[in-house]
């Protein structure tokens, strides 16, 4: 029987380990804490098609919405053209959501300062867009984040690669290895110490003999 006191709602726990005894202090009643309500996020949900384009095939400024009968649509190949959507209105300050579904993916978008913009998922990656920054979950495992011209790789067995304009560096799946990559040289900590060395360059002459334009 649930028991329900104030704004909160108690029901007892099955004992869970067999091997207790009635006079087991252990087997005392324990109780699980339940929330009173759950938050409302969004209040309605609604199909609609949006035609971007008109009867005459130009692109229009803003598309028309149809909800269709029976709430059916199909996914056309050219989402550019028709594209069906789920439309779910937020309750109070709650952004609206878009559900936007392709034959090949789903596109989630939600109009959203902070948090989550936006995410996509097709057949073999997912991608969620929060504050600008893109990351992709692979169906291998391997989570890539991108933001503006750093790209961060976490790979399946764990290794870290973070690759920049600057500098590229890797971190193994255990710690033991650590290597740092620049045009100039490597520095790097192995099991056997730490290792820099300076990239060989080429002679100031011979640059000059390179980049002069030929008679």
């Amino acid at each position: 029987m649930i028991e329900t006191t104030g704004s909160e709602r108690t029901a007892p726990l099955p004992l869970l380990i067999p091997s207790f005894t009635e006079s087991d202090p252990r087997t005392k009643e324990r109780h699980m804490t339940l929330p009173a309500q759950v938050r409302a996020v969004w209040k309605s949900a609604e199909l609609l098609i949006a035609f971007h384009k008109n009867k005459h095939r130009e692109k229009r400024d803003t598309p028309y919405l149809w909800s269709p009968k029976d709430a059916f649509a199909r996914l056309l190949a050219a989402p550019e053209d028709q594209e069906a959507f789920i439309m779910l209105k937020g309750e109070a300050d709650h952004a609206d959501v878009q559900i936007k579904m392709h034959p090949d993916k789903l596109v989630i978008r939600r109009d959203q300062p902070l948090g989550w913009s936006g995410i996509l998922i097709d057949e073999d990656t997912v991608r969620v867009k929060v504050d600008n920054i893109w990351i992709r979950i692979d169906a291998t495992g391997r989570v890539v984040v991108e933001k503006d011209a750093e790209t961060t790789y976490l790979e399946e067995d764990g290794e870290i690669i973070k690759i920049s304009p600057d500098a590229e560096i890797i971190v193994s799946a255990d710690g033991a290895r650590m290597s740092r990559r620049t045009e100039a040289q490597i520095d790097a900590f192995t099991e056997d110490g730490f290792v820099s060395r300076k990239h060989p360059q080429r002679p100031a002459n011979e640059l000059e003999k390179k980049n002069k334009p030929d008679a």
